[in-house]
């Protein structure tokens, strides 16, 4: 309270609601899941999550964990290609899978498969999607649920300044036993 800060000065005349249909495009969808993850399941409880939201949801499609494991990365589990992530509102979060570890994202990954917005952490267990996790940030390659995980806040979309995404890694090391069963992970369409 004692620090001067700047703030933001939005004109308040000009009101026209935004319509995100004219903006939605069609692209791997990603989105926040409903079920949290209990860390001892490991990927495959990841992935499982990840099938029965977007099975409950009505999608289409085949989805996983965007999650790194000891000595894997959460990017290596899919396959690269240009197409743009998307959330489930067709909003674009990035140009493809590789622009998820190097450029901001467009708009925040912070959809869930009833299209409610989710504002919490978010398991990743690594730095960024591109970076292999390792047994102290994935709670032991998700088999334990002693020590500590990476995770991460869906709402951030820009760099912090030490080079990590915000949205993968904006809370850095939290504690695998308070977190176990109470935090999603992010699933993407493979």
């Amino acid at each position: 309270c004692t620090n001067t800060n700047h703030l933001y000065c939005l004109q308040t005349d000009y009101n026209v609601p935004l319509v995100v249909n004219a903006f939605a495009e069609s692209g791997r969808r990603l989105f926040v899941s409903i079920g949290n993850l209990d860390v001892t399941t490991g990927i495959a409880g990841a992935d499982a999550i990840c099938a029965t939201d977007a099975g409950n949801a009505g999608l289409v499609g085949s989805f996983k964990a965007l999650l790194a494991d000891s000595g894997s990365s959460a990017q290596g589990r899919f396959t690269a290609n240009a197409t743009p992530i998307i959330r489930l509102d067709g909003l674009r979060v990035a140009d493809n899978l590789a622009s998820l570890s190097t450029n901001d994202l467009i708009h925040p990954p912070t959809l869930r498969p009833d299209l409610t917005h989710y504002s919490f952490r978010v398991f990743t267990g690594a730095e960024l999607p591109n970076i292999a996790g390792s047994d102290a940030n994935t709670c032991t390659g998700w088999s334990t649920d002693t020590g500590s995980v990476k995770v991460g806040f869906p709402y951030g979309t820009s760099v912090e300044t030490n080079a990590n995404r915000h949205w993968f890694n904006g809370n850095g090391l939290d504690n695998c036993a308070t977190r176990t069963s109470a935090l999603p992970v992010y699933c993407l369409e493979e």
